[in-house]
């Protein structure tokens, strides 16, 4: 399935600052309700309204699988919108309200009032906050990245703005809340005055985000033509067994996470002491996870998802371990809660591009792509794994005797559950992590996942799709060969500066066959319906750490493009002779015949800067940009192919235009002359 995009004027798709920090701190307003859920909801109605903790438990485990539902429900109204304002970005600004009163309302409960109305009370609060309000802003908020700029970079670094910004929301609403609420006396009033403080703060923070985003990018519906029947996308996430693998880390990560932020403020008080302790391993634990998440992007492209995030699972548990060993020790217990959260770091930072790259997975493993079903599906795993922890604390709690009424002691087996709870159920939730992660070995089999989807063919086991067929593409009359004067197809790859463009192209004239260079981006963007913008940008060279932030993208736009510019190759390779520059089109086209690939060097003239530099402060300058430029082109190579730009093994001719000058289309010509059987090419496969 593709979705086709239509954009209003947008030279570059680059943001600035202040709009990349005013969507940053729209995530931060979410953390507010997100953190007290998580963290604090449990404890205050346990511990301030003195409700059962299998109550609370049961209501919790019941509003997370209505939440699980209320996503599906809220994407489809998402798709229909229609505002001035936009598809996503409305969304923003209409919750605003309902996100603040809907926070105060949940610690609003009737002090006084029988078990069946506070029950009542809690349930009806917190799915309107949680169900209802906060998925019709989180979910939209979401989505709104796309829609904000078609630049594949620039959504990456929406990203990082987010994933580090939201956390440090999270850690401020954590570790300050009961800190405030002691000062104003510990009751039911001081959590009310301050949830009042903080929904003001975010709504403020919304507000921010809503006024300082644009909409951008206009995503329309996909087509009835191009969906997937339910009953298929069904059987296709089925067979995908790294689906299911993602989504048991994703039920782990929601386990431990849940656990984690139910127990601490239960372990602080009655294990530690104090109850404000838990502000003070909060800190420790977050602050290494935030700093693990931002500068984990550069390491993924070196040692990969996989083995990032194993290595995180193995430091969490060895946290875990720490604290056993005096776990009512404060020294130990912040030296293991900082080793979770440097381990808990490379999870979240990934996990949802392993979702990604699962979804590409099934695609080949398949034949059918279920990319809705399979993100959603995953989405209420995560949710169900944290309201059944939430139903698993609170019967434990309950049936060990635990008086949330009592702010100081607990009978013994209380007190083991808390212990056992906090300390020894975290080690099922990192060793599944690190059982999962184990057998995942999607990152060593996704180049060739995605190298065979880019020849639009599938697993030998796919039986629900078909390979890829070619389409013939309608030619401008100009690109149409009349009597070409040969049946080969020429791929040119080629230093900057090198004049491989106007080479190729001059080649292309005196063989009277089309030549495609950037042409290839219109062919593309009017076969697939995606905007030539969106083409232009991912084939700008990326830098090293812009193809790392590319990695990390939730939604593998960068991989999708690529796909379907190699399709476009492909098919108008299939339609005869023709010259392709750039692109990796030697490696796109390497299971076709009566294919000649060919590398242009410059030599000379990069020696005659190098020589020149240091007098001539234009030919350093020059020199520079060649250099970067070359380093990005191999990268991007590199990065698609898994292959060595420029090395010779890769090509059948490798040519210096800087020596040949205008006798280089010579060159090319006569070796394609003197070609018998120009489709055997040996060790280039």
């Amino acid at each position: 399935m593709r979705n086709r995009m239509q954009t209003i004027p947008d030279e570059t798709g680059r943001l600035s600052v202040g709009e990349k920090v005013a969507y940053g701190f729209g995530d931060v307003a979410c953390n507010v309700v997100f953190a007290l859920t998580m963290s604090l909801a449990t404890y205050f109605y346990t511990n301030v309204i003195g409700m059962s903790a299998a109550l609370v438990g049961t209501i919790l485990l019941i509003s997370r699988i209505f939440d699980g539902v209320s996503d599906v429900i809220m994407g489809i109204i998402v798709d229909k919108t229609k505002s001035r304002f936009g598809k996503a970005r409305p969304w923003v600004l209409w919750m605003t309200i309902p996100y603040g009163l809907s926070a105060v309302l949940m610690f609003m409960v009737p002090a006084n009032a029988t078990t069946m109305v506070q029950a009542i009370y809690v349930f009806v609060t917190y799915n309107f906050a949680v169900t209802v309000v906060y998925t019709a802003l989180n979910l939209p908020y979401g989505a709104l990245a796309a829609m904000m700029t078609r630049n594949q970079n620039e959504r990456s670094l929406l990203n990082v703005f987010r994933m580090s910004m939201a956390p440090a929301g999270n850690l401020i609403v954590t570790a300050l809340t009961l800190p405030f609420i002691n000062r104003m006396g510990g009751d039911q009033k001081a959590w009310i005055t301050v949830t009042v403080i903080y929904a003001v703060i975010a709504m403020i923070l919304l507000l921010v985000c809503f006024f300082g985003c644009k909409e951008r990018v206009h995503i329309a519906q996909t087509t009835a033509s191009e969906k997937v029947s339910i009953g298929l996308s069904f059987k296709s996430m089925l067979l995908n067994k790294y689906w299911w693998m993602v989504t048991v880390m994703f039920f782990a990560w929601s386990l431990y996470t849940t656990l984690n932020g139910i127990m601490l403020t239960y372990y602080a008080q009655y294990e530690l002491g104090n109850n404000e302790l838990m502000s003070v391993i909060t800190i420790v634990e977050k602050l290494p996870s935030i700093i693990v998440t931002i500068a984990i992007a550069p390491f993924i492209k070196k040692f990969g998802k996989r083995n990032l995030s194993l290595a995180g699972a193995i430091v969490g548990l060895i946290g875990v371990g720490v604290i056993l060993i005096q776990p009512q020790n404060l020294t130990f217990v912040l030296i293991g809660a900082a080793l979770k959260g440097a381990g808990i770091g490379p999870i979240g930072a990934t996990v949802y591009a392993m979702m990604a790259d699962a979804i590409e997975y099934g695609h080949w493993r398949t034949g059918v792509r279920a990319e809705g079903l399979l993100y959603s599906a995953a989405t209420v795993g995560y949710k169900l794994g944290g309201g059944l922890m939430s139903a698993v604390i609170g019967f434990i709690l309950d049936g060990a005797g635990f008086d949330g009424t009592s702010q100081v002691t607990q009978s013994a087996s209380a007190h083991s559950a808390i212990s056992g709870l906090y300390l020894l159920l975290p080690l099922v939730a990192w060793g599944l992590l690190a059982i999962f992660l184990w057998f995942y070995k999607l990152d060593k089999e996704y180049p060739k996942v995605i190298g065979e989807l880019q020849i639009g063919k599938f697993s030998e086991k796919a039986t629900l799709g078909k390979n890829e067929p070619v389409k013939t593409i309608d030619l401008p009359e100009q690109m149409v060969p009349a009597n070409p004067k040969t049946n080969m197809i020429v791929t040119i790859s080629r230093e900057y500066g090198s004049g491989g463009h106007d080479i190729g192209k001059q080649l292309a004239e005196e063989l009277g066959i089309p030549f495609y260079d950037k042409q290839i981006i219109s062919l593309a963007a009017k076969q697939s319906g995606v905007d030539e913008a969106s083409f232009e940008q991912f084939n700008d060279e990326l830098s090293a750490y812009q193809l790392s932030l590319s990695i990390l993208d939730p939604s593998n736009q960068n991989d999708k493009l690529y796909l379907i510019q190699s399709q476009t190759i492909r098919n108008l390779a299939a339609q005869g002779p023709c010259v392709f520059v750039g692109r990796c089109a030697d490696y796109v086209l390497r299971d076709m015949d009566h294919v000649v690939n060919v590398f242009i060097t410059s030599t000379a003239v990069k020696q005659s800067w190098r020589d020149n530099a240091a007098k001539n402060r234009e030919q350093a300058e020059q020199l520079k940009k060649v250099t970067e430029m070359d380093e990005r082109r191999s990268l991007y190579y590199k990065h698609y192919t898994g292959r060595e730009w420029g090395k010779a093994a890769n090509y059948q001719l490798c040519v210096d235009s800087s020596k040949l000058g205008s006798n280089t289309c010579k060159v090319i010509r006569t070796y394609l002359d003197c070609c018998v059987e120009t489709g055997k090419r040996v060790g280039i496969r």
